[in-house]
C-alpha cells in the first residue's frame, strides 16, 4: 500500500549541506581572521580564553620544556640554569626551545624584547625579522 503525505519528505543532507553550531551561531565562531598579525591573534585568543591560564607550550632538548602563562610567568623542566634564568627575570610573550640541542632557545618578552641563542647560520634572519 502506497501511503502519500501532505507533509513534504525530508531528503538526507550531503556533508556539505551540514552546518555545524558555529556556522549557525556566530558568536561561537572564531575571532582570529586570515591576515591578523601574531599580535592580534594573540590578543584575540586572550578575549577568547580569558580562563584559561596557558598562553603557549614548547618543549626541547632531551625532554625538557617551558609551559609561558597568561601573565607572562613560566614553569619548565629540564632546561640549562642560563636559560631557566632568562625565562623567569621578566614576564614572557613567547618562548621556543630547540629540539636538537639544549643550547638555543627563543624567548619574545612581554615588553617587546628578545633573548635568543640560535644556530648561526640563522641568525641574520631572526635579526631581521625582531626589526621588521
Amino acid at each position: 500500500m502506497l501511503h502519500h503525505s501532505s507533509e513534504p519528505q525530508k531528503r538526507a543532507e550531503t556533508p556539505q549541506e551540514k552546518r555545524t553550531e558555529s556556522e549557525d551561531n556566530p558568536q561561537s565562531e572564531r575571532k582570529v581572521q586570515f591576515g591578523d598579525t601574531l599580535e592580534e591573534q594573540d590578543e584575540r585568543a586572550e578575549e577568547e580564553l580569558p580562563k584559561k591560564n596557558l598562553r603557549s607550550a614548547t618543549f626541547g632538548h632531551d625532554g625538557s620544556w617551558a609551559l609561558v602563562e597568561i601573565d607572562g610567568a613560566v614553569r619548565c623542566h629540564g632546561l640549562h640554569p642560563d636559560i631557566e634564568q632568562k625565562l623567569k627575570e621578566r614576564p614572557v610573550r613567547k618562548a621556543q626551545l630547540c629540539r636538537f640541542s639544549p643550547a638555543y632557545y627563543y624567548i619574545r618578552y612581554s615588553d617587546g624584547t628578545s633573548a635568543w641563542e640560535v644556530p648561526p647560520e640563522w641568525r641574520l634572519d631572526i635579526q631581521n625579522v625582531e626589526y621588521m
